[in-house]
């Protein structure tokens, strides 16, 4: 809901393991110390899904990482609040 308590909560708990949050129907938020890497986090996501609505559009099929890579990726300092 917006505006809700329950909403602010939830961004409050999703900040402390992650520098960007997509909210429905709101938008994305991007957190850091550094403003310069906000601004590249913000850039990165947008570009992300530019290119994901034009492969659907060109209906070039997208592979998804496995959790397995993803915590691989973590692991290796990527992914990961600086």
């Amino acid at each position: 809901q917006p505006g809700t308590q329950q909403l602010a909560d939830a961004v409050a708990e999703a900040v402390r393991e992650h520098e960007t949050i997509i909210l429905s129907n709101h938008g994305v938020l991007t957190f850091h110390r550094s403003t310069p890497h906000v601004l590249t986090r913000a850039a990165s996501f947008e570009m992300s899904c530019r290119i994901i609505v034009m492969a659907r559009m060109a209906n070039i099929p997208l592979n998804h990482l496995s959790a397995e890579l993803v915590e691989a990726l973590r692991s290796a300092g990527g992914y990961r609040r600086a």
